[in-house]
């Protein structure tokens, strides 16, 4: 028998997928109306904050993550 790391299996029907997706939609929706034009103006004027913000998110959060995947399953 073949071992994977994924043992649990979630299953959606299409009613709760449709209202995952609403929830989803309406979160994004209000993080969206506080988006302002001034918002991209900075962005293009000063791009290496959300360069260095994309970095990380890319970089630093993807090798923390498999770290601690190595480090928690070598105890098991």
């Amino acid at each position: 028998m073949c071992e994977t790391i994924d043992t649990v299996v979630i299953r959606f029907n299409e009613g709760s997928v449709f209202w995952l997706n609403l929830c989803v939609a309406f979160i994004m929706f209000g993080v969206a109306l506080d988006i302002t034009w001034s918002d991209f103006k900075r962005v293009f004027q000063s791009p290496k904050v959300p360069l260095i913000g994309l970095a990380c998110q890319y970089l630093i959060l993807s090798t923390l993550t498999l770290s601690l995947i190595y480090f928690f399953s070598s105890y098991t």
